[in-house]
């Protein structure tokens, strides 16, 4: 199945078993929408889940995706009219948000936006709405590309084996803004942690490796193990420290 380039096809409690090729907007609205088979994408495809109050059935915008698949497009959470919030899950193998790729969380009417999937961002992730929340059992997500807590905060939970978030790129945390890690090991291998708002890492082992950079406003730690491989100055980053250990 082909959605051809300026095309849009809407699902609406729908489920398509075969293998998908997106090349135009495919918009999954309002409840449980599906994607079995093989989903591929190219440049200048979006894929948006929409929660949406003026359309039947009312409720958040959901899609469930079997397989893993790499974004060379734009991938979208929102909702309108009413903050019924948008969830994308992909239940085995990882999301790609590939270089150029791109994923929006976006504001919309201001309802929660779930991420449930194994994350490599090569791309651009923008998290613009007020709540963020990422997590499922058994990931290793990795980010290469550029992170950005703007909008809202960011939740991440890990369980499992493995439970891991790997940087190499950019993470930006925007005043006022948290981003927190529950859970599993937190590694910065490279590239950058910066923006005036804070990291919270909560029973996380965590590892700030060279050659990567740490300017955040604030680190938080509670119940957690951080080993430093980086300078760390109170001057530029507030350090909280609540039953944790900080090994150098």
């Amino acid at each position: 199945l082909t959605n051809a380039a300026g095309k849009t096809l809407e699902l609406r409690q729908s489920t398509i078993n075969a293998p998908l090729e997106n090349r135009g907007l495919v918009l999954a609205r309002n409840s449980t929408n599906r994607l079995n088979g093989a989903v591929t994408t190219v440049a200048g495809s979006t894929l948006r889940i929409e929660g949406n109050g003026s359309v039947n059935p009312v409720a958040q915008g959901y899609l469930i995706v079997a397989s893993g698949f790499t974004n060379l497009g734009t991938v979208e959470l929102t909702d309108v009219v009413a903050g019924y919030g948008a969830q994308l899950d992909v239940t085995a193998g990882t999301l790609v948000n590939a270089a150029g790729g791109v994923i929006n969380l976006l504001a919309g009417a201001n309802g929660p936006r779930y991420l449930n999937v194994e994350l490599d961002n090569q791309g651009t992730v923008t998290l613009g709405a007020s709540s963020h929340s990422m997590g499922r059992e058994n990931s290793a997500h990795q980010n290469s590309g550029t992170l950005e807590v703007s909008g809202g905060n960011l939740s991440l939970s890990q369980s499992g084996t493995p439970a891991s978030f790997t940087n190499s790129g950019t993470v930006n945390v925007a005043a006022g803004r948290t981003f927190s890690v529950n859970g599993g090991a937190f590694d910065h291998n490279g590239g950058s942690l910066e923006g005036s708002g804070t990291l919270a890492l909560s029973s996380v082992t965590a590892a700030f490796n060279s050659p990567g950079a740490l300017s955040l406003g604030a680190l938080a730690l509670y119940g957690s193990t951080a080993t430093l491989g980086i300078s760390l100055s109170t001057g530029t980053t507030d350090l909280s420290v609540f039953n944790s250990t900080v090994n150098g």
